[in-house]
C-alpha cells in the first residue's frame, strides 16, 4: 500500500477548537468543519504513514468497528484530494 498523501492545508487559515478542525478556503468564501476524527486524520496524514498505519492508530483511540474507519477514512481522504486539500 501507497503513503497517504501529506495535507497541505494553509496553517493560518485554520483553526482548531473543541477538537474539532476550521478550514477556510483560499478564496476565504466557504469554511470546512471537519470532526475531531478527520481533524485527527489530517494530523496524521503527513506523507509519512500509511492509510494501514492511520487506519490502525484510529482503532486504537476511537472504539469505531474496524471497516467503518477504513471506509470512513477513505471516503475523507478523497474528499479532501478532490477538494485540494491533500498534495498528490
Amino acid at each position: 500500500m501507497e503513503y497517504c498523501p501529506k495535507f497541505k492545508i494553509k496553517k493560518k487559515l485554520t483553526e482548531k477548537n473543541a477538537g474539532e478542525l476550521f478550514i477556510l478556503s483560499d478564496n476565504e468564501k466557504s469554511m470546512f468543519i471537519i470532526n475531531e476524527v478527520g481533524s485527527r486524520i489530517v494530523e496524521l496524514a503527513d506523507g509519512k504513514r500509511k492509510l494501514e498505519e492511520i487506519n490502525a492508530i484510529l482503532s486504537r483511540e476511537y472504539a469505531f468497528d474496524k471497516n467503518k474507519i477504513e471506509e470512513d477514512t477513505s471516503c475523507f481522504l478523497k474528499k479532501m484530494k478532490r477538494l485540494g486539500y491533500l498534495e498528490s
